[in-house]
């Protein structure tokens, strides 16, 4: 219904009738008898629509709100990064056909992710003179926190491979 037409029909724009119309003892369904309007229909009081629950501000529950996935590439992530806060650990050296290069790169990761289940592998450097059994413990407990944490995940297992002894002067032994 157009708003022209509306205002002299006794309707407002948006389709209701005016009040005019009400106080003379005519119901407003009876004012427009016979015109069916596209896109209007009419939920008795009391009733609710299947979209009622989230206009009226409501959450729906988290079963009905879809699904989150987590790449493996995220997890992997997660894993250096947790690896490389552990205390006696870091990254590794940077080289390129076995030359070095200046800087460091992060722990080196493979993560599979099997529906909620991790597995994971990190290769990294363990600072000399730390004992390795010991900064492995820390790195394996700190990932499973980290991961399980953050993204909901369970892990089962985190294999630690040493792969560099780091000096306190910056040179490696690989």
């Amino acid at each position: 219904m157009t708003a022209d037409r509306a205002r002299s029909e006794g309707a407002e724009p948006d389709g209701r009738v005016a009040a005019d119309e009400e106080r003379a003892g005519q119901a407003p369904a009876e004012a427009h008898a016979g015109e069916a309007h596209a896109g209007e229909g009419h939920i008795p009081a009391g009733e609710h629509g299947p979209d009622a629950a989230r206009s009226a501000g409501e959450a729906r529950p988290p079963g009905e709100r879809g699904r989150t996935t987590i790449s493996d590439r995220v997890v992997a992530r997660i894993v250096a990064k947790a690896a490389e806060e552990t205390a006696g650990s870091g990254g590794l050296d940077r080289s390129v056909l076995g030359v070095g290069l200046p800087g460091r790169r992060a722990a080196r990761t493979d993560v599979r992710v099997h529906g909620k289940v991790v597995t994971a592998k990190v290769a990294l450097s363990v600072e000399y003179p730390m004992p390795v059994r010991d900064v492995a413990r820390r790195v394996r407990e700190g990932v499973r926190t980290r991961v399980e944490s953050l993204t909901g995940l369970t892990v089962r297992q985190v294999d630690i491979d040493v792969a560099e002894l780091e000096r306190p002067g910056g040179r490696t032994v690989s």
